[in-house]
């Protein structure tokens, strides 16, 4: 929302921010809204502001992303005799529309923040993982796989 005395026709950006939003019924009171797989960060972190909203309670979304790898159900193999190798899987994702930051989180740990289109590659470790990749604004994807 705007300020009217602020308000300048045909200046003034009127696109409402993907994080602040409006809060009850004054206009100048805003909350924040989080994509999940951040929100979830930052309440486990302790890093929430006492104004935020989940951003469960709030779907609208400007952006999807989609994980190009891995690929969802991907099994993984980690070659011991190979150690000297590093063993990793490279993340990737596209979004819909320009995400900026892209946050990738594996097993609901924060891993990497990459840009848009950059692939990251994160250390295979044996085990079944969740994989996570979330901007604002954005609807978040997320994919499983098997590291054997």
């Amino acid at each position: 929302s705007t300020v009217s005395a602020d308000y300048m026709p045909g200046i003034t950006a009127s696109d409402q921010c993907s994080i602040h939003r409006s809060s009850g019924d004054d206009p100048l009171k805003s909350a924040e809204v989080w994509p999940g797989e951040i929100s979830r960060f930052l309440d486990k972190s302790g890093m929430l502001s006492a104004g935020s909203l989940k951003a469960a309670a709030n779907k609208e979304t400007t952006c999807a992303i989609r994980i190009n790898s891995p690929v969802n159900r991907e099994s993984f193999l980690i070659m011991d005799d190979m150690s000297q190798l590093k063993q990793a899987v490279g993340l990737s994702a596209v979004a819909r529309k320009s995400a900026g930051a892209l946050y990738w989180f594996v097993d609901n740990e924060l891993f990497s923040i990459a840009r848009d289109g950059q692939t990251v590659f994160w250390p295979l470790r044996r085990g079944q993982h969740l994989i996570a990749c979330s901007a604002s604004g954005c609807e978040s994807d997320r994919v499983s796989i098997t590291v054997e």
